[in-house]
């Protein structure tokens, strides 16, 4: 069996939440392979399992764990293999008959196995071929005090703000992070909250316009930084 077929399960069941009630073993071995950032993606599809992209997110991340991870794989393929014959998967409000756990994937598969491969699945981030350009940018001007943080209700906001505070430290600015804020209020996009304009902030907001993020300047109104550790923060609140 293939780790795309037994991530694509995983995230299913997740969402079902059978493989909480049933699998808690292999769920909680399952879980401490996950990063913190990957642990939101999967507390947030346990809360809203009709989401897509969630589902694609939890098996993008379970099937990279999975590659260097063979012991954790074969118990996978083991429990998959002792699923009974009859019964209903339940995402959400959609229920599925099928008959034995082969049809519980073939059922699903399809539904969600090219997406974990597919590019809407990938964290949009600073492109990799941008990456040294924008650290060797960013360390020529004079170094900000920078708070990053992302919206917790869109987890993929999540990758681009930790790309954010690991390359701006490695340029030399002084980068605190928290993936967990929500900004109802604010548009969507990189969102730049500031007392003024000064030229590292300029550049920064064009180098990023220019790889392709919508960016948005509220300068003056320091009053809706929720967590005011510097002179600017950065809020990721959407990367579509």
């Amino acid at each position: 069996m293939d780790l795309i077929t037994i991530a694509t399960f995983v995230s299913l069941e997740v969402a079902s939440g059978f493989l909480k009630a049933h699998g808690q073993d292999i769920y909680q071995k399952v879980k401490k392979l996950l990063t913190p950032q990957e642990l939101i993606s999967l507390d947030l599809l346990e809360k809203y399992p009709q989401s897509k992209e969630l589902q694609g997110e939890v098996a993008t991340a379970v099937q990279r764990h999975l590659e260097t991870n063979p012991d954790i794989t074969k118990e996978l393929e083991a429990f998959l293999a002792k699923l009974p014959q009859n019964r209903v998967t339940q995402t959400g409000n959609a229920n599925i008959a099928v008959q034995g756990s082969n049809n519980v994937i073939e059922q699903r598969i399809n539904q969600l196995a090219n997406n974990i491969t597919n590019v809407g699945y990938q964290p949009k981030q600073i492109p990799e071929g941008a990456v040294a350009e924008f650290v060797d940018t960013m360390r020529s001007l004079p170094p900000l005090k920078v708070h990053v943080t992302a919206n917790i209700l869109d987890p993929k906001t999540n990758f681009l703000a930790d790309q954010l505070v690991e390359l701006l430290r490695t340029a030399g600015w002084e980068v605190s992070g928290n993936s967990s804020s929500m900004y109802p209020d604010l548009p969507k996009g990189l969102v730049f909250i500031a007392p003024e304009l000064t030229l590292s902030l300029d550049i920064l907001t064009k180098f990023l316009k220019n790889v392709g993020f919508t960016n948005y300047a509220r300068l003056d109104q320091t009053e809706m930084v929720t967590e005011p550790t510097g002179p600017l923060t950065i809020v990721v609140n959407g990367v579509d």
